[in-house]
């Protein structure tokens, strides 16, 4: 039996997400019935992380155990000519038996994109959320120092998470002003894209997205930096920040061996 490793970049607008739900439209379904077909057998894909309904990836990484003599470049070939166009296979790998995609993962990257205009646009709709008020980002990122390290997260988790252990290793955290010149779009100067990198072992269901609702929240003045700590020790959600929609937020990578790489590389 033969294991092969999949990094896929996906568009999540129209899904309900990485993992098959009944009724759903989902990235793993989908997988999972194209691979059938291409290898006339059933096919089960195991992911690295499942990301919730709209959120989009840039190197997810899944694997699946075939008897298929097909070879890594002509499995490449066929998904992509038959996946949708908002699901591409970007690398296709065969992997010792014992790989496991979730399981071997040591860490995780997200990016959360926030457009600071008052000023919606048509093109980055999808891909980011729309925040008017200025940001301090300066402010922001003395308040990340706080959620570096291994701490009990409950504070940022989704409530009815089934997860019984809290506990994550967040080893970088930090928001960053993107160059990007957004003129081209029709903006004026001064709207900007600003963009959230946070690594960690592994992520709670809605973790990046309340985080990211938290530290919008000192941003604005509205809380000091000091109280995402305590909001931490706390471990209650309810007083955390709101969760920030799901369209700005993208699985960026997924590291299976401890290197030091900037995540805003």
């Amino acid at each position: 039996m033969r294991n092969i490793k999949l990094t896929i970049e996906y568009d999540g607008t129209n899904y309900c997400g990485w993992q098959i739900q009944p009724g759903c439209n989902t990235i793993q379904g989908i997988l999972e019935s194209t691979l059938s077909k291409i290898t006339k057998s059933k096919v089960d894909v195991i992911g690295a992380g499942r990301t919730d309904a709209g959120v989009h990836a840039l190197g997810q990484v899944a694997n699946f155990k075939t008897e298929s003599n097909m070879t890594p470049n002509e499995f490449k070939l066929a998904l992509n000519s038959l996946l949708p166009r908002d699901i591409v296979i970007n690398q296709v790998e065969e992997v010792d038996e014992s790989f496991h995609s979730r399981f071997d993962a040591v860490s995780r990257t997200y990016h959360y994109t926030i457009l600071n205009s008052n000023t919606p646009s048509a093109f980055l709709r999808n891909y980011v959320y729309l925040f008017p008020k200025p940001i301090d980002v300066g402010i922001m990122n003395d308040a990340c120092k706080y959620l570096i390290g291994t701490y009990d997260f409950s504070s940022y988790a989704s409530l009815g998470d089934p997860i019984r252990n809290s506990i994550r290793t967040v080893t970088f955290a930090k928001w960053d002003l993107l160059n990007s010149n957004l003129s081209v779009l029709g903006y004026e100067s001064g709207h900007q894209l600003i963009r959230f990198c946070i690594k960690a072992n592994a992520f709670l269901r809605g973790m990046v997205r309340a985080i990211v609702g938290t530290l919008l929240n000192v941003g604005i003045g509205k809380i000091d930096p000091e109280k995402v700590k305590e909001i931490l020790e706390l471990r209650d959600r309810t007083k955390a920040g709101p969760s920030l929609p799901a369209k700005g937020l993208c699985l960026v990578s997924v590291d299976y061996q401890k290197q030091e790489r900037n995540c805003l590389e």
